[in-house]
């Protein structure tokens, strides 16, 4: 009588796939770099960028990237040397996060240490999906700076994919009253197309985008205030 070979165990999981690691390469340049004494702008500023995320626990996460600029000569004071992202999810619709976007490894604007120490705190909220042509839905969220929320500026943020591979993106900041700096953005916003799995081709313009009825003194150039990117993922 035969009998039944007894089943393979499953492989273990590997530490990469554990932690669910994600990394990518992308290179991207400014449209509009301010040229030196003021007298226009120029396309510029070449970087490159290497950026992982990574599954620490069930429910927190962390996203670091390290930059390189091809001429550091284009690198102004405030640029960043690397950015990093904790992010909490509480539950299904309220996520904490403890961020910094302009971290560097040492110079006029601190070292290490400090910008592992100054990074912000922020809450939000996932907000129901509203739908919209094409048979899609948004995906919007909204946040705010802790712990004083009147410090920063309240957050709407908002998402569509217009097809399968096409996606836009915008974020509109409000702020209390004397909170919003010169060089605050009103709002900003981005686009994506990814022409297959491991290739995403994007537009992100974070500069100081002002409403006509509140430019203030350092208004954003527009359009020509943003970056294009091309990212490739990596493979484990």
């Amino acid at each position: 009588i035969a009998l039944p070979l007894p089943a393979e165990a499953p492989a273990p999981e590997t530490l990469f796939e554990r932690i669910d690691l994600a990394c990518s390469i992308t290179g991207s340049t400014s449209l509009g770099v301010a040229k030196k004494g003021g007298a226009g702008r120029s396309t510029g500023k070449p970087r490159a960028s290497l950026g992982c995320s990574a599954k620490l626990t069930e429910k927190l996460s962390l996203r670091v990237s390290v930059l390189k600029y091809a001429n550091a000569k284009d690198r102004a004071s405030d640029d960043p040397d690397f950015t990093y992202a904790f992010s909490y999810r509480y539950s299904e619709k309220i996520t904490f996060s403890y961020s910094n976007y302009s971290a560097t490894f040492g110079g006029a604007q601190g070292d290490f240490l400090k910008s592992l120490t100054s990074g912000n705190f922020r809450g939000s909220y996932k907000l129901p999906s509203i739908p919209l042509p094409n048979q899609q839905r948004s995906a919007c969220s909204a946040s705010i700076g802790l712990p004083n929320p009147m410090d920063t500026s309240v957050n709407l943020s908002c998402r569509y994919a217009i097809t399968e591979k096409f996606r836009i993106g915008g974020t509109a900041n409000l702020y209390f009253a004397n909170a919003q700096d010169s060089y605050d953005p009103d709002y900003s916003y981005t686009a994506s197309y990814r022409p297959s799995k491991d290739w995403l081709i994007s537009y992100s313009n974070y500069s100081n985008n002002r409403w006509p009825w509140n430019r203030g003194p350092n208004p954003g150039p527009g359009f020509e205030g943003g970056s294009i990117s091309v990212t490739y993922s990596l493979k484990f």
